[in-house]
């Protein structure tokens, strides 16, 4: 009989415990779990990352062809002694109105230049420079983008998301070739590329605090006079130290050709490729 009362008194006490704890623990431990990984998807109006655009590698190819002559294409890191890497300042942002739409923006540009003796004759549209001309040349760009996304995907991890865009990336491109100083042949060509843009948004919260976003965009774009085709992708990691600072660091990767013929049936091809990290602070409003 004193076995079954013990018994009864445990159920009894057990019983107890565990209403205290779904009373206590269980709230609490949804608390917790609520500010870990039960954050509402990401609504912030507005989101600015000033940075610095560590640009480690770029290439470009280049040609000018007349109908005329025959154009060479010009390796500028080989054949007109341009830098391969530099740093520029950069700005992007976002501004989400929903959770699921939210549209953004990118700007940063740099210029190249650089000066040689040419060992060989070189053919840009009509005019030639001759061997042993000093050549100086210079590209100014200029890229700027924004795009519209959709979440079709939004929790407290993972985002999935398309986006449509337009990328517009401005060129100029200068060449003075002089000869015993005077000037043999100067030459100015300027190219606008405006690319509509087709992407894909992954971003995944690691931590509350830890971001790991990435864009990819492209597009191909051909029509009677201009060609061209862009490659985009951003993939990111930021941290936030509150609600309204973080910083961040990306691999930025671009690629853009595009091919124009003027009135002139002249036509001018550019191949741009850079690679490099952007890191940068973020402030949200």
């Amino acid at each position: 009989m004193s076995c079954m009362v013990a018994g009864r008194l445990c159920v009894n006490l057990i019983g107890v415990i565990m209403r205290n704890i779904r009373k206590v623990a269980l709230p609490a431990l949804l608390l917790w779990h609520g500010t870990a990984f039960g954050q509402t998807p990401e609504t912030e109006s507005l989101k600015v990352d000033l940075g610095i655009y560590f640009i480690l590698n770029t290439s470009t190819a280049l040609s000018y062809v007349s109908s005329k002559a025959v154009g060479v294409t010009i390796d500028s890191e080989r054949d007109l002694d341009w830098q391969t890497s530099l740093n520029v300042f950069r700005l992007d942002g976002k501004y989400r109105f929903t959770p699921s739409h939210s549209v953004d923006f990118s700007y940063y540009g740099f210029d190249r230049d650089g000066e040689v003796v040419l060992d060989q004759e070189l053919t840009w549209g009509d005019q030639v420079y001759p061997i042993n001309a000093n050549l100086d040349t210079r590209m100014s760009r200029e890229t700027y983008r924004g795009s519209y996304n959709w979440s079709f995907h939004h929790d407290e991890k993972v985002e999935l998301g398309l986006s449509l865009g337009l990328h517009v990336t401005q060129f100029s491109v200068d060449l003075e070739g002089t000869y015993n100083g005077a000037v043999v042949a100067s030459n100015s060509n300027k190219l606008t590329a405006p690319l509509p843009v087709l992407g894909f948004v992954l971003n995944y919260a690691i931590t509350p605090a830890l971001t790991w976003s990435n864009q990819f965009e492209l597009f191909y774009l051909s029509m009677s006079d201009s060609t061209g085709s862009l490659t985009d992708l951003k993939s990111a990691l930021e941290y936030s130290f509150d609600k309204r600072w973080g910083a961040g660091l990306a691999v930025v990767s671009n690629r853009l050709k595009a091919e124009h013929t003027d009135s002139q049936d002249r036509t001018l091809y550019l191949d741009d490729h850079a690679l490099g990290l952007n890191a940068y602070v973020t402030l949200r409003f």
